[in-house]
């Protein structure tokens, strides 16, 4: 779970850096570093990414709408399974990688329309 809290850690480090970029363009500043806390438990680390996510998602609307690009937020598949680390993790996964992807698109456009 560690490994898989640090990877996610750093890939929403790097989305954070590139929304930045498609917002402010070169000269902008990246949001802030997220700096575990030694003792955080694995669950307030989670917390930690999908506060950060959240945020994250409240912004891209209007970067994209900015670029005539639509941005429709992650929506989970909806499970009646008991929510686990493993599960939670995986949907936080999923979050970043789709939210990666709709990055990478705004990206397409803003470069077809320079």
């Amino acid at each position: 779970m560690d490994a898989r809290l640090k990877g996610a850690k750093n890939s929403l480090e790097f989305a954070t850096v590139m929304m930045s970029f498609l917002s402010e363009g070169k000269d902008g500043s990246a949001f802030e570093d997220i700096d575990d806390a030694p003792d955080a438990t694995p669950e307030e680390r989670m917390d930690n990414l999908e506060e950060r996510m959240d945020i994250m998602e409240e912004h891209l609307p209007d970067l994209t709408k900015r670029h005539k690009f639509e941005y429709d937020p992650y929506v989970p598949a909806d499970s009646s399974e008991p929510s686990t680390e493993e599960a939670r993790m995986d949907n936080i996964e999923r979050r970043y990688t789709y939210i990666l992807k709709k990055l990478k698109a705004a990206r397409a456009v803003m470069q077809s329309n320079a």
